[in-house]
Protein backbone atom coordinates (compact mmCIF):
# COMPACT_ATOMS: atom_id res chain seq x y z
CA UNK A 1 0.00 0.00 0.00
CA UNK A 2 1.33 3.44 -1.11
CA UNK A 3 1.21 6.61 0.96
CA UNK A 4 -1.68 8.08 -0.76
CA UNK A 5 -3.78 5.49 -0.28
CA UNK A 6 -2.65 5.22 3.18
CA UNK A 7 -3.74 9.27 4.03
CA UNK A 8 -7.28 8.05 2.14
CA UNK A 9 -8.26 5.16 4.24
CA UNK A 10 -7.00 7.28 7.41
CA UNK A 11 -9.15 9.87 6.49
CA UNK A 12 -12.03 8.38 5.43
CA UNK A 13 -11.73 6.33 9.14
CA UNK A 14 -11.34 9.87 11.05
CA UNK A 15 -14.27 11.20 9.31
CA UNK A 16 -16.44 8.17 9.98
CA UNK A 17 -15.46 8.74 13.88
CA UNK A 18 -16.78 12.47 13.82
CA UNK A 19 -19.74 11.28 12.56
CA UNK A 20 -20.50 9.17 15.02
CA UNK A 21 -19.33 11.65 17.83
CA UNK A 22 -21.51 13.79 16.61
CA UNK A 23 -24.68 11.67 16.19
CA UNK A 24 -23.88 10.66 20.12
CA UNK A 25 -23.77 14.03 20.83
CA UNK A 26 -26.99 14.78 19.22
CA UNK A 27 -28.43 12.20 21.22
CA UNK A 28 -27.32 12.78 24.61
CA UNK A 29 -28.72 16.41 23.58
CA UNK A 30 -31.95 14.73 23.18
CA UNK A 31 -31.91 12.63 26.39
CA UNK A 32 -31.02 15.95 28.48
CA UNK A 33 -34.01 17.69 27.39
CA UNK A 34 -36.11 14.14 27.75
CA UNK A 35 -34.75 13.40 31.05
CA UNK A 36 -35.37 17.61 32.77
CA UNK A 37 -38.78 16.30 33.77
CA UNK A 38 -38.48 17.31 36.74
CA UNK A 39 -36.46 20.70 36.71
CA UNK A 40 -37.28 23.56 38.62
CA UNK A 41 -36.14 26.67 39.56
CA UNK A 42 -38.07 27.77 42.52
CA UNK A 43 -41.53 27.23 42.24
CA UNK A 44 -41.15 27.84 38.12
CA UNK A 45 -40.56 24.57 36.06
CA UNK A 46 -38.44 24.75 33.22
CA UNK A 47 -38.24 20.91 32.32
CA UNK A 48 -37.66 20.38 29.10
CA UNK A 49 -36.51 24.43 28.01
CA UNK A 50 -33.58 25.73 26.24
CA UNK A 51 -31.39 28.07 28.65
CA UNK A 52 -32.61 31.16 26.93
CA UNK A 53 -36.41 30.03 27.49
CA UNK A 54 -35.47 29.50 30.64
CA UNK A 55 -34.43 33.10 31.20
CA UNK A 56 -37.49 34.29 29.57
CA UNK A 57 -40.08 31.89 31.33
CA UNK A 58 -39.07 32.81 35.02
CA UNK A 59 -38.70 36.41 33.84
CA UNK A 60 -41.96 36.55 33.02
CA UNK A 61 -43.33 34.79 36.40
CA UNK A 62 -41.35 36.65 38.54
CA UNK A 63 -42.86 39.86 36.40
CA UNK A 64 -46.26 38.74 37.00
CA UNK A 65 -45.62 38.19 40.73
CA UNK A 66 -43.70 41.78 41.28
CA UNK A 67 -47.03 43.23 40.10
CA UNK A 68 -48.78 43.06 43.36
CA UNK A 69 -48.04 44.62 46.78
CA UNK A 70 -46.49 41.75 49.00
CA UNK A 71 -47.73 41.82 53.02
CA UNK A 72 -45.37 41.26 55.54
CA UNK A 73 -46.53 39.71 58.89
CA UNK A 74 -43.82 40.84 61.64
CA UNK A 75 -45.15 39.79 64.93
CA UNK A 76 -48.33 41.11 65.60
CA UNK A 77 -47.83 44.00 62.91
CA UNK A 78 -48.65 43.84 58.98
CA UNK A 79 -46.33 45.98 56.68
CA UNK A 80 -47.06 45.98 52.79
CA UNK A 81 -44.41 46.63 50.90
CA UNK A 82 -44.33 46.73 46.60
CA UNK A 83 -43.30 43.41 44.61
CA UNK A 84 -39.98 45.48 43.05
CA UNK A 85 -39.18 45.67 46.17
CA UNK A 86 -37.78 42.36 46.35
CA UNK A 87 -35.12 42.06 42.95
CA UNK A 88 -34.92 38.97 41.73
CA UNK A 89 -32.04 37.28 39.47
CA UNK A 90 -33.64 35.34 36.74
CA UNK A 91 -30.28 34.77 34.53
CA UNK A 92 -27.83 33.68 37.61
CA UNK A 93 -30.84 31.46 38.99
CA UNK A 94 -30.84 29.98 35.22
CA UNK A 95 -27.56 29.30 35.18
CA UNK A 96 -27.02 27.86 38.33
CA UNK A 97 -29.64 25.26 37.30
CA UNK A 98 -27.48 24.62 34.23
CA UNK A 99 -24.67 24.02 36.53
CA UNK A 100 -26.47 21.28 38.72
CA UNK A 101 -27.38 19.63 35.17
CA UNK A 102 -24.07 19.97 33.10
CA UNK A 103 -22.04 16.83 32.03
CA UNK A 104 -18.42 16.24 31.34
CA UNK A 105 -17.77 16.63 27.85
CA UNK A 106 -16.30 13.14 27.67
CA UNK A 107 -19.49 11.66 29.68
CA UNK A 108 -21.42 12.11 26.79
CA UNK A 109 -23.10 8.54 27.01
CA UNK A 110 -25.01 9.84 30.76
CA UNK A 111 -28.19 11.06 30.65
CA UNK A 112 -28.63 15.21 31.79
CA UNK A 113 -29.93 14.55 35.56
CA UNK A 114 -33.18 16.19 36.78
CA UNK A 115 -32.39 18.89 38.82
CA UNK A 116 -33.96 22.05 41.35
CA UNK A 117 -32.62 25.18 42.60
CA UNK A 118 -33.47 28.40 44.62
CA UNK A 119 -34.23 31.47 42.81
CA UNK A 120 -32.07 33.80 43.78
CA UNK A 121 -33.08 37.34 45.12
CA UNK A 122 -32.12 40.08 46.73
CA UNK A 123 -33.23 42.55 49.08
CA UNK A 124 -33.76 46.34 47.88
CA UNK A 125 -32.51 49.41 49.92
CA UNK A 126 -36.53 49.87 50.50
CA UNK A 127 -37.42 46.29 51.92
CA UNK A 128 -34.41 46.68 54.32
CA UNK A 129 -35.54 50.10 55.45
CA UNK A 130 -39.33 48.94 56.08
CA UNK A 131 -38.13 45.69 58.02
CA UNK A 132 -35.40 47.11 59.90
CA UNK A 133 -37.99 49.77 61.53
CA UNK A 134 -39.87 46.82 63.22
CA UNK A 135 -37.33 44.19 64.13
CA UNK A 136 -34.13 46.37 64.74
CA UNK A 137 -30.88 46.17 63.28
CA UNK A 138 -29.56 43.41 65.65
CA UNK A 139 -31.87 41.14 64.46
CA UNK A 140 -31.87 42.28 60.43
CA UNK A 141 -29.74 40.37 58.67
CA UNK A 142 -31.55 37.19 60.12
CA UNK A 143 -34.82 38.18 59.55
CA UNK A 144 -34.20 39.32 55.84
CA UNK A 145 -32.37 36.09 55.23
CA UNK A 146 -35.29 34.50 56.34
CA UNK A 147 -37.88 36.76 54.28
CA UNK A 148 -36.21 36.82 51.37
CA UNK A 149 -36.07 32.67 51.70
CA UNK A 150 -39.91 32.71 51.37
CA UNK A 151 -40.11 35.36 48.22
CA UNK A 152 -37.83 32.78 46.61
CA UNK A 153 -40.89 30.48 46.11
CA UNK A 154 -43.25 33.73 44.96
CA UNK A 155 -46.29 32.60 47.07
CA UNK A 156 -49.60 34.20 47.23
CA UNK A 157 -50.39 34.42 50.78
CA UNK A 158 -48.46 37.12 53.02
CA UNK A 159 -44.98 36.49 54.31
CA UNK A 160 -44.09 36.19 57.75
CA UNK A 161 -41.14 36.68 60.45
CA UNK A 162 -41.10 35.59 63.76
CA UNK A 163 -39.81 37.98 66.25
CA UNK A 164 -37.86 37.37 69.52
CA UNK A 165 -37.71 40.42 71.47
CA UNK A 166 -40.95 42.16 70.38
CA UNK A 167 -42.22 45.08 73.19
CA UNK A 168 -44.76 43.59 75.67
CA UNK A 169 -47.23 46.59 74.00
CA UNK A 170 -46.58 45.10 70.88
CA UNK A 171 -47.55 41.44 71.59
CA UNK A 172 -50.54 40.09 73.57
CA UNK A 173 -51.21 37.99 76.96
CA UNK A 174 -52.30 34.76 76.51
CA UNK A 175 -51.77 33.75 79.94
CA UNK A 176 -51.49 35.30 83.86
CA UNK A 177 -51.14 34.05 87.26
CA UNK A 178 -50.94 35.63 90.35
CA UNK A 179 -49.72 34.45 93.92
CA UNK A 180 -50.24 36.21 97.11
CA UNK A 181 -46.48 36.99 98.88
CA UNK A 182 -45.90 37.81 102.42
CA UNK A 183 -44.09 40.75 102.83
CA UNK A 184 -41.13 39.57 104.24
CA UNK A 185 -41.12 37.56 100.54
CA UNK A 186 -41.68 40.82 98.38
CA UNK A 187 -37.96 41.81 98.55
CA UNK A 188 -36.40 38.05 97.58
CA UNK A 189 -39.38 37.45 95.13
CA UNK A 190 -38.73 40.77 93.35
CA UNK A 191 -35.29 39.85 92.84
CA UNK A 192 -36.40 36.51 91.06
CA UNK A 193 -39.57 38.52 88.62
CA UNK A 194 -36.20 40.47 87.48
CA UNK A 195 -34.30 37.38 86.85
CA UNK A 196 -37.30 36.01 84.64
CA UNK A 197 -38.74 39.48 83.28
CA UNK A 198 -37.99 39.28 79.44
CA UNK A 199 -37.03 35.38 79.05
CA UNK A 200 -38.00 34.68 75.93
CA UNK A 201 -39.04 30.51 75.73
CA UNK A 202 -38.30 29.19 72.11
CA UNK A 203 -40.56 26.65 70.27
CA UNK A 204 -39.75 23.10 71.73
CA UNK A 205 -37.18 24.59 74.08
CA UNK A 206 -37.47 23.01 77.57
CA UNK A 207 -37.46 24.87 80.39
CA UNK A 208 -36.04 24.35 84.08
CA UNK A 209 -36.42 26.26 86.90
CA UNK A 210 -33.28 24.64 88.69
CA UNK A 211 -31.22 25.87 85.47
CA UNK A 212 -32.57 29.23 85.16
CA UNK A 213 -32.51 30.25 88.87
CA UNK A 214 -30.61 28.10 90.80
CA UNK A 215 -31.00 26.45 94.08
CA UNK A 216 -34.12 28.49 95.70
CA UNK A 217 -33.97 30.51 99.32
CA UNK A 218 -36.19 28.43 100.95
CA UNK A 219 -38.70 26.00 99.42
CA UNK A 220 -41.57 28.09 99.86
CA UNK A 221 -39.70 31.07 97.89
CA UNK A 222 -38.75 28.89 95.30
CA UNK A 223 -41.96 27.40 94.89
CA UNK A 224 -44.06 30.88 94.84
CA UNK A 225 -42.08 31.43 91.74
CA UNK A 226 -42.15 27.73 90.24
CA UNK A 227 -46.36 27.93 90.81
CA UNK A 228 -46.80 30.72 88.85
CA UNK A 229 -44.85 29.95 85.85
CA UNK A 230 -46.85 26.48 86.05
CA UNK A 231 -49.85 28.19 86.06
CA UNK A 232 -48.77 29.76 82.83
CA UNK A 233 -47.30 26.94 81.42
CA UNK A 234 -50.55 24.65 81.69
CA UNK A 235 -52.82 27.53 80.30
CA UNK A 236 -50.59 27.95 77.15
CA UNK A 237 -50.69 24.77 76.63
CA UNK A 238 -47.31 23.17 77.32
CA UNK A 239 -46.11 20.08 77.66
CA UNK A 240 -45.31 19.32 81.35
CA UNK A 241 -42.47 17.66 81.98
CA UNK A 242 -42.34 17.81 85.88
CA UNK A 243 -43.91 19.03 88.48
CA UNK A 244 -44.37 18.08 92.40
CA UNK A 245 -47.20 18.88 94.43
CA UNK A 246 -46.92 20.51 98.30
CA UNK A 247 -47.94 17.55 100.69
CA UNK A 248 -50.71 19.94 102.41
CA UNK A 249 -53.11 21.90 100.94
CA UNK A 250 -50.80 25.44 99.86
CA UNK A 251 -52.53 29.00 100.82
CA UNK A 252 -51.18 30.51 97.94
CA UNK A 253 -52.83 28.59 95.08
CA UNK A 254 -55.98 26.32 94.54
CA UNK A 255 -55.15 23.05 95.46
CA UNK A 256 -53.74 20.96 92.07
CA UNK A 257 -52.41 23.86 90.68
CA UNK A 258 -48.81 24.48 92.61
CA UNK A 259 -45.61 24.11 92.01
CA UNK A 260 -43.04 23.11 94.58
CA UNK A 261 -39.35 23.05 94.38
CA UNK A 262 -36.67 21.20 96.67
CA UNK A 263 -33.17 20.77 96.18
CA UNK A 264 -32.53 18.35 98.39
CA UNK A 265 -34.75 15.72 96.79
CA UNK A 266 -33.90 17.19 93.06
CA UNK A 267 -37.86 17.99 92.86
CA UNK A 268 -37.54 20.52 89.98
CA UNK A 269 -39.90 21.99 87.42
CA UNK A 270 -39.85 21.13 84.01
CA UNK A 271 -42.14 22.29 81.00
CA UNK A 272 -41.23 22.28 77.07
CA UNK A 273 -43.17 25.05 74.37
CA UNK A 274 -45.21 23.66 72.19
CA UNK A 275 -46.40 27.09 70.74
CA UNK A 276 -45.11 27.54 67.35
CA UNK A 277 -43.57 31.21 67.67
CA UNK A 278 -41.76 32.62 70.71
CA UNK A 279 -43.13 32.87 73.42
CA UNK A 280 -41.88 36.39 76.41
CA UNK A 281 -42.53 35.95 80.04
CA UNK A 282 -43.09 39.05 82.19
CA UNK A 283 -42.89 39.21 85.75
CA UNK A 284 -43.20 42.09 88.54
CA UNK A 285 -44.25 42.25 92.43
CA UNK A 286 -47.06 44.67 93.12
CA UNK A 287 -48.98 44.82 96.40
CA UNK A 288 -47.63 42.11 97.76
CA UNK A 289 -48.38 39.66 95.05
CA UNK A 290 -46.66 38.27 92.00
CA UNK A 291 -47.99 38.62 88.82
CA UNK A 292 -46.59 36.74 85.83
CA UNK A 293 -47.86 36.29 82.13
CA UNK A 294 -46.75 34.86 79.18
CA UNK A 295 -46.70 37.21 76.19
CA UNK A 296 -46.64 36.03 72.16
CA UNK A 297 -46.76 38.20 68.77
CA UNK A 298 -50.37 39.52 68.12
CA UNK A 299 -50.18 37.82 65.04
CA UNK A 300 -49.53 34.53 66.30
CA UNK A 301 -52.36 32.33 66.86
CA UNK A 302 -52.66 30.04 69.66
CA UNK A 303 -54.50 26.96 70.93
CA UNK A 304 -57.67 27.13 72.97
CA UNK A 305 -56.90 25.42 76.25
CA UNK A 306 -59.22 24.95 79.16
CA UNK A 307 -57.84 23.32 82.91
CA UNK A 308 -60.45 22.58 85.19
CA UNK A 309 -60.40 20.21 88.61
CA UNK A 310 -62.63 17.11 88.76
CA UNK A 311 -63.50 14.91 91.19
CA UNK A 312 -62.77 17.14 94.31
CA UNK A 313 -63.06 15.05 97.39
CA UNK A 314 -62.50 16.01 101.40
CA UNK A 315 -60.87 14.06 104.03
CA UNK A 316 -62.02 14.43 107.27
CA UNK A 317 -59.94 15.18 110.18
CA UNK A 318 -59.70 13.10 113.37
CA UNK A 319 -58.70 13.78 116.95
CA UNK A 320 -55.32 12.57 118.39
CA UNK A 321 -54.76 12.58 122.04
CA UNK A 322 -51.19 12.47 123.02
CA UNK A 323 -50.03 12.21 126.65
CA UNK A 324 -46.85 13.38 128.70
CA UNK A 325 -45.40 14.29 132.39
CA UNK A 326 -45.05 18.16 131.86
CA UNK A 327 -48.73 19.19 132.60
CA UNK A 328 -50.74 19.00 135.76
CA UNK A 329 -53.22 16.75 136.77
CA UNK A 330 -56.43 17.42 134.47
CA UNK A 331 -54.44 19.85 131.97
CA UNK A 332 -54.55 19.64 127.99
CA UNK A 333 -53.25 21.56 125.48
CA UNK A 334 -53.93 21.48 121.56
CA UNK A 335 -50.57 21.56 119.83
CA UNK A 336 -52.00 21.20 116.31
CA UNK A 337 -55.33 22.47 114.94
CA UNK A 338 -57.06 20.55 112.26
CA UNK A 339 -57.77 20.53 108.73
CA UNK A 340 -59.04 18.49 106.53
CA UNK A 341 -57.52 16.93 103.39
CA UNK A 342 -58.12 16.69 99.79
CA UNK A 343 -58.28 14.49 96.45
CA UNK A 344 -58.40 16.33 93.26
CA UNK A 345 -57.57 15.80 89.76
CA UNK A 346 -56.45 18.19 86.96
CA UNK A 347 -57.37 17.91 83.57
CA UNK A 348 -56.95 19.89 80.27
CA UNK A 349 -58.44 20.29 76.71
CA UNK A 350 -56.81 21.47 73.95
CA UNK A 351 -58.25 22.35 71.28
CA UNK A 352 -56.10 23.47 67.75
CA UNK A 353 -56.72 23.46 64.16
CA UNK A 354 -54.42 20.71 63.37
CA UNK A 355 -55.46 18.25 66.36
CA UNK A 356 -59.08 19.35 67.33
CA UNK A 357 -60.19 18.53 70.34
CA UNK A 358 -57.83 16.58 73.10
CA UNK A 359 -58.69 15.96 76.80
CA UNK A 360 -55.95 14.39 79.21
CA UNK A 361 -55.35 14.36 83.19
CA UNK A 362 -52.12 16.20 83.82
CA UNK A 363 -52.03 15.22 87.31
CA UNK A 364 -53.93 13.52 90.48
CA UNK A 365 -53.09 15.04 93.65
CA UNK A 366 -54.00 13.80 97.45
CA UNK A 367 -53.32 16.31 100.60
CA UNK A 368 -53.18 14.20 104.19
CA UNK A 369 -55.47 15.91 106.59
CA UNK A 370 -53.77 17.42 109.42
CA UNK A 371 -54.99 16.16 112.14
CA UNK A 372 -56.29 17.46 115.82
CA UNK A 373 -53.61 16.70 118.26
CA UNK A 374 -54.32 17.12 122.03
CA UNK A 375 -51.78 16.63 124.15
CA UNK A 376 -52.89 15.53 128.42
CA UNK A 377 -51.04 14.83 131.23
CA UNK A 378 -50.20 11.10 132.41
CA UNK A 379 -51.09 11.41 135.69
CA UNK A 380 -54.47 10.89 136.97
CA UNK A 381 -56.32 12.59 140.10
CA UNK A 382 -55.84 11.13 143.73
CA UNK A 383 -59.18 9.13 144.75
CA UNK A 384 -60.84 11.38 147.93
CA UNK A 385 -60.98 9.15 151.05
CA UNK A 386 -64.12 7.23 152.04
CA UNK A 387 -66.37 8.49 154.88
CA UNK A 388 -65.89 5.74 157.61
CA UNK A 389 -69.03 3.33 158.36
CA UNK A 390 -70.28 3.42 161.55
CA UNK A 391 -72.32 -0.12 162.61
CA UNK A 392 -75.32 0.73 164.73
CA UNK A 393 -76.22 -2.32 166.91
CA UNK A 394 -79.93 -3.17 166.58
CA UNK A 395 -81.85 -4.14 169.61
CA UNK A 396 -84.12 -7.33 169.31
CA UNK A 397 -87.47 -6.47 169.39
CA UNK A 398 -88.11 -7.93 173.27
CA UNK A 399 -85.47 -5.22 174.09
CA UNK A 400 -85.84 -1.73 174.61
CA UNK A 401 -83.20 0.23 173.93
CA UNK A 402 -80.18 1.44 175.81
CA UNK A 403 -79.68 4.72 175.38
CA UNK A 404 -75.82 5.43 175.42
CA UNK A 405 -73.86 6.40 178.39
CA UNK A 406 -73.09 9.71 177.35
CA UNK A 407 -76.83 10.95 176.50
CA UNK A 408 -79.30 11.34 179.06
CA UNK A 409 -82.80 9.47 179.89
CA UNK A 410 -85.73 10.48 178.02
CA UNK A 411 -88.02 12.59 179.74
CA UNK A 412 -91.51 10.71 179.40
CA UNK A 413 -94.64 12.54 180.01
CA UNK A 414 -97.08 11.58 182.49
CA UNK A 415 -100.23 10.32 182.00
CA UNK A 416 -103.19 10.74 184.62
CA UNK A 417 -104.05 7.38 185.11
CA UNK A 418 -107.77 6.66 184.31
CA UNK A 419 -109.73 5.80 186.93
CA UNK A 420 -113.07 5.53 185.82
CA UNK A 421 -113.49 1.96 186.44
CA UNK A 422 -112.59 1.31 190.25
CA UNK A 423 -114.31 0.62 192.65
CA UNK A 424 -114.83 3.36 195.20
CA UNK A 425 -113.23 5.49 192.74
CA UNK A 426 -112.69 8.95 193.73
CA UNK A 427 -114.34 12.01 192.48
CA UNK A 428 -112.68 14.79 190.60
CA UNK A 429 -112.10 16.90 194.10
CA UNK A 430 -110.69 14.00 195.44
CA UNK A 431 -108.04 13.20 192.64
CA UNK A 432 -107.21 16.66 193.27
CA UNK A 433 -106.79 16.72 196.20
CA UNK A 434 -104.28 13.35 195.91
CA UNK A 435 -101.64 12.34 196.63
CA UNK A 436 -99.42 10.19 193.95
CA UNK A 437 -97.16 7.94 195.36
CA UNK A 438 -94.29 5.61 193.56
CA UNK A 439 -93.49 2.24 194.97
CA UNK A 440 -90.40 0.55 194.33
CA UNK A 441 -91.18 -2.95 194.91
CA UNK A 442 -93.88 -3.29 192.15
CA UNK A 443 -92.77 -0.11 190.40
CA UNK A 444 -95.80 1.23 189.75
CA UNK A 445 -97.90 4.39 191.11
CA UNK A 446 -100.87 5.02 194.14
CA UNK A 447 -102.88 8.21 194.68
CA UNK A 448 -103.90 8.53 198.39
CA UNK A 449 -107.00 10.55 199.00
CA UNK A 450 -109.51 10.76 201.50
CA UNK A 451 -112.85 9.08 201.16
CA UNK A 452 -115.90 11.10 202.21
CA UNK A 453 -116.93 9.09 205.62
CA UNK A 454 -120.37 10.54 205.93
CA UNK A 455 -121.38 8.11 203.25
CA UNK A 456 -119.68 5.26 205.08
CA UNK A 457 -116.56 5.05 202.64
CA UNK A 458 -113.23 4.22 204.40
CA UNK A 459 -110.07 4.99 203.47
CA UNK A 460 -107.60 4.06 200.97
Amino acid sequence: MNGANYMRITKKIGVTFSLVVFSLFLLNSANVFASSVSSKIGPIDVSGMSKKEKNIEVRKIVEGWQKNDIAIQIGGDEITVPGTAFNFDAQRSVEALENLQENPWYDFWSKTPAAQTDLIVHATDQLRTAVENRVGKDEIEEKMDELLLQAGQLPNRPLKLTVERFEFKDGKVVSTAVVPLKQSEVATLTAYAKQINGKIIKPNEKFSYMKHFGAPHNIRVGSLMATALYQNALSIGFDIDERNQALGIPNYADAGYEAVIKTGKNQDLQFTSTHVANVKVQAIVEKNQLLVSFYVAKGDVVNDVRVYAVGKKQIEAKVINRYTKDLSVGQEQVVQQPKDGLVVKIYRQITSEQSGREKSIVSSNYYAPKHKVILKSMDRPKPEPEEPIIEEEIPLIDEEPVAPESEEPPVTEEVPEDLSDLPNRPTADQLENADLVYSEDDDSYYYIYTIDKEKGEGEK
